[in-house]
């Protein structure tokens, strides 16, 4: 099995090495100049996931909470669901905030 593994990796090092050039594009799809910049880019992608996320783990909560009907364990599992989910999404969308707050600290010395 190791040396499949070599042989194969042998004969693709030299078209690796023919390889002219490529060109590497950013994922996160911005001009990221400094790593402030590359922050606020993370955070707006996180935010583009994590609301969706959001939105189908109320969603998921409600459906426990009619699943359990009245059932004590049923019950508190939705209600932390709701919670938590609440709580990460608040410091998700506090944290693009809490970053324009320190680079606008920063800009002032």
């Amino acid at each position: 099995m190791r040396t499949a593994f070599f042989v194969a990796i042998s004969f693709l090092l030299p078209a690796i090495a023919r390889a002219q050039s490529f060109k590497l594009t950013n994922p996160l799809g911005g001009n990221a100049q400094d790593v402030g910049d590359l922050i606020d880019l993370v955070a707006q992608n996180l935010l583009r996931v994590a609301i969706p996320i959001a939105i189908l783990m109320y969603i998921y909560a409600g459906i426990r909470f009619i699943v359990s009907r009245g059932n004590p364990a049923g019950t508190t599992q939705a209600k932390n669901i709701m919670w938590y989910t609440s709580i990460g999404l608040a410091i998700i969308l506090i944290g693009g905030g809490f970053v324009d707050l320190i680079q606008s600290i920063l800009n002032l010395g």
